[in-house]
C-alpha cells in the first residue's frame, strides 16, 4: 500500500528526549472518540508504562480541539439499528474506554493535556483524567453526556467529584453547560491557562521540569494522590511512610539533599 493510500492514524505518538508526545489525529471531526482511537491510545498508554525511556506524556489534539466526545455517527448508528441496540457491543466500547481512562490514571508518570477547542463529553473526562492541564484562552468545555441522554463515562463520575468538590461536579453532569476556559480554571479542573499562540511553549516546559524531577517521587506522588479518597487517615499516614522511606533510600534522596546544602538545582538519576 502507498503513503498516498495508507489510513491516517488516528493517534500519533512520538518520544522526544523522555517526554511522549501523544496527538488524538482525528482533526475532520474535532478528534471524536472511536473505538479505533481507543484501541490505539490504550495500547500508547500500555506501552508508555513499560518504556523506561518515557518519562512524561503530553496528550493534546490536532486541528485545535482536543476531543469533542464521542462520535455521534456510531451513536445514530446504534439507535437506529431496526435489531435495537447491540448491548454486548455497547458494553464492549464502554469497558475498552473505561480500561483506558484506568491506564492513565495508574500510570506511575506525570501526564499533561495540553487542551484547544472543544474538550466535551469523554474529552472533558480525558482532561479531568490527566495529572497536570494546561488550555488555551479560547476553549470550551462540557460534559455533555445529560444532554443527549446518557450519563457520563470515562470516569467523569470519579474524578470530577474529588478535583471540582460534589456540588459543582453534579451541575456540570446534570445540566452539560459549555463553560470556558477561565470557569475551567477557576473550578479546578485547569492549572494554568495561556494564549494560544504560547500553549506548546508552556507544555513543554512543564514536562522538561517534570522530567528532570526523580521519576520514582513523580510516580509516588501520584499513585499516593490518585489513591488517597480510598483509605483512611491511619491508611494513608502507613502509605506515606513506606512511600517516604524507600524513596530515602534510593540515591535521588542523597543527590536532593546534598544539592540543596550546595544551593545547587539536584540532577536526579534517570
Amino acid at each position: 500500500m502507498s503513503e498516498e493510500t495508507a489510513p491516517m492514524k488516528t493517534v500519533l505518538a512520538e518520544n522526544v528526549s523522555g517526554i511522549l508526545k501523544v496527538t488524538l489525529n482525528r482533526p475532520k471531526i474535532l478528534n471524536c472518540l472511536t473505538p479505533e482511537l481507543i484501541n490505539e491510545l490504550t495500547k500508547i498508554f500500555q506501552e508508555a508504562a513499560l518504556d523506561k525511556t518515557v518519562h512524561v506524556i503530553i496528550v493534546q489534539g490536532s486541528g485545535h480541539n482536543f476531543m469533542a466526545g464521542g462520535d455521534i455517527r456510531l451513536f445514530k448508528g446504534l439507535i437506529d439499528d431496526p435489531k435495537g441496540i447491540d448491548v454486548e457491543n455497547l458494553n464492549s466500547i464502554v469497558v475498552r474506554a473505561q480500561n483506558l481512562i484506568r491506564e492513565i490514571y495508574d500510570i506511575k508518570k506525570p501526564v499533561i493535556a495540553a487542551v484547544e477547542g472543544a474538550a466535551a463529553g469523554f474529552g472533558l473526562s480525558l482532561v479531568a483524567a490527566c495529572d497536570f492541564a494546561i488550555a488555551t484562552d479560547k476553549c470550551v468545555f462540557t460534559t455533555a453526556y445529560s444532554g443527549i441522554g446518557l450519563t457520563p463515562d470515562g470516569g467523569a463520575s470519579f474524578i470530577l467529584p474529588r478535583v471540582l468538590g460534589v456540588r459543582k461536579a453534579k451541575e456540570l453532569m446534570m445540566l452539560a453547560e459549555q463553560f470556558d476556559s477561565e470557569e475551567a480554571l477557576a473550578i479546578g479542573l485547569l492549572n494554568k491557562v495561556v494564549p494560544a499562540d504560547t500553549l506548546v511553549s508552556h507544555v513543554n516546559k512543564l514536562a522538561v521540569r517534570l522530567q528532570h524531577s526523580s521519576h520514582y517521587v513523580m510516580g509516588n506522588v501520584k499513585y499516593l494522590a490518585n489513591t488517597a479518597f480510598e483509605r483512611s487517615l491511619c491508611e494513608q499516614l502507613e502509605a506515606e511512610r513506606s512511600s517516604f522511606v524507600a524513596c530515602a533510600q534510593r540515591e535521588d534522596f542523597k543527590i536532593g539533599v546534598n544539592a540543596f546544602l550546595e544551593k545547587k538545582l539536584p540532577k536526579f538519576t534517570k
